[in-house]
Protein backbone atom coordinates (compact mmCIF):
# COMPACT_ATOMS: atom_id res chain seq x y z
CA UNK A 1 0.00 0.00 0.00
CA UNK A 2 2.81 2.38 0.86
CA UNK A 3 4.49 1.66 -2.48
CA UNK A 4 1.34 2.57 -4.39
CA UNK A 5 1.00 5.84 -2.51
CA UNK A 6 4.65 6.66 -3.16
CA UNK A 7 4.26 5.97 -6.88
CA UNK A 8 1.10 8.08 -7.00
CA UNK A 9 2.84 10.94 -5.18
CA UNK A 10 5.80 10.73 -7.57
CA UNK A 11 3.45 10.86 -10.60
CA UNK A 12 1.59 13.83 -9.14
CA UNK A 13 4.80 15.73 -8.41
CA UNK A 14 6.14 14.96 -11.89
CA UNK A 15 2.97 16.33 -13.50
CA UNK A 16 3.24 19.47 -11.41
CA UNK A 17 6.90 19.88 -12.33
CA UNK A 18 6.10 19.40 -15.99
CA UNK A 19 3.39 22.07 -15.79
CA UNK A 20 5.70 24.35 -13.86
CA UNK A 21 8.53 23.93 -16.37
CA UNK A 22 6.09 24.53 -19.24
CA UNK A 23 4.80 27.75 -17.70
CA UNK A 24 8.31 28.99 -16.93
CA UNK A 25 9.41 28.19 -20.49
CA UNK A 26 6.43 30.08 -21.94
CA UNK A 27 7.20 33.09 -19.74
CA UNK A 28 10.87 33.06 -20.78
CA UNK A 29 9.94 32.84 -24.48
CA UNK A 30 7.42 35.66 -24.09
CA UNK A 31 9.92 37.93 -22.33
CA UNK A 32 12.59 37.16 -24.92
CA UNK A 33 10.16 37.91 -27.77
CA UNK A 34 9.11 41.17 -26.10
CA UNK A 35 12.71 42.28 -25.66
CA UNK A 36 13.54 41.32 -29.26
CA UNK A 37 10.56 43.15 -30.77
CA UNK A 38 11.17 46.16 -28.54
CA UNK A 39 14.80 46.37 -29.63
CA UNK A 40 13.79 46.04 -33.28
CA UNK A 41 11.17 48.79 -32.91
CA UNK A 42 13.69 51.03 -31.16
CA UNK A 43 16.32 50.54 -33.87
CA UNK A 44 13.89 51.22 -36.73
CA UNK A 45 12.29 54.24 -35.09
CA UNK A 46 14.35 56.75 -37.10
CA UNK A 47 15.35 54.46 -39.97
CA UNK A 48 12.81 55.78 -42.46
CA UNK A 49 13.40 59.40 -41.44
CA UNK A 50 17.01 59.01 -42.56
CA UNK A 51 16.10 57.19 -45.77
CA UNK A 52 13.51 59.69 -46.96
CA UNK A 53 15.33 62.84 -45.83
CA UNK A 54 16.09 64.94 -48.90
CA UNK A 55 18.80 67.26 -47.64
CA UNK A 56 22.58 67.43 -47.47
CA UNK A 57 22.73 65.13 -44.45
CA UNK A 58 20.02 62.70 -45.56
CA UNK A 59 20.28 59.52 -47.56
CA UNK A 60 18.06 60.03 -50.57
CA UNK A 61 16.67 57.09 -52.49
CA UNK A 62 18.21 56.60 -55.94
CA UNK A 63 16.44 57.49 -59.13
CA UNK A 64 17.56 54.33 -60.93
CA UNK A 65 17.89 50.78 -59.64
CA UNK A 66 19.79 48.21 -61.68
CA UNK A 67 19.23 44.69 -60.40
CA UNK A 68 21.40 41.75 -61.35
CA UNK A 69 20.39 38.62 -59.48
CA UNK A 70 22.35 36.30 -61.77
CA UNK A 71 25.89 37.34 -60.84
CA UNK A 72 27.99 39.66 -58.71
CA UNK A 73 29.73 42.58 -60.38
CA UNK A 74 33.29 43.47 -59.57
CA UNK A 75 34.43 47.07 -59.09
CA UNK A 76 35.51 47.65 -62.69
CA UNK A 77 32.22 46.36 -64.10
CA UNK A 78 30.23 48.55 -61.72
CA UNK A 79 32.28 51.62 -62.68
CA UNK A 80 31.88 50.90 -66.39
CA UNK A 81 28.14 50.52 -65.88
CA UNK A 82 28.04 53.96 -64.23
CA UNK A 83 30.05 55.36 -67.14
CA UNK A 84 27.66 53.86 -69.72
CA UNK A 85 24.61 55.21 -67.87
CA UNK A 86 26.12 58.71 -67.67
CA UNK A 87 27.02 58.66 -71.39
CA UNK A 88 23.51 57.59 -72.43
CA UNK A 89 21.67 59.88 -70.01
CA UNK A 90 18.51 61.01 -71.84
CA UNK A 91 17.97 64.52 -70.45
CA UNK A 92 20.95 66.93 -70.41
CA UNK A 93 18.94 69.52 -68.47
CA UNK A 94 18.91 67.16 -65.47
CA UNK A 95 22.43 65.73 -65.38
CA UNK A 96 23.46 62.60 -63.54
CA UNK A 97 25.41 63.92 -60.57
CA UNK A 98 26.64 60.73 -58.93
CA UNK A 99 26.53 57.02 -59.54
CA UNK A 100 27.08 54.70 -56.58
CA UNK A 101 27.23 50.99 -57.31
CA UNK A 102 26.14 48.97 -54.29
CA UNK A 103 25.68 45.30 -53.66
CA UNK A 104 22.46 44.23 -51.93
CA UNK A 105 22.57 40.80 -50.35
CA UNK A 106 19.28 39.00 -49.83
CA UNK A 107 18.54 38.09 -46.26
CA UNK A 108 19.81 41.21 -44.56
CA UNK A 109 17.25 43.13 -42.57
CA UNK A 110 18.36 46.63 -43.55
CA UNK A 111 19.50 47.18 -47.09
Amino acid sequence: MSTLLTKRLARSLWRTKLRLYSVILMIVVGVFAGISFGTYANSTQTLYDNIYADDENGVNLPDIWVENSAATWDGATADSLCQIISEQWPDPSMPLETCEPRMVINGLMFH
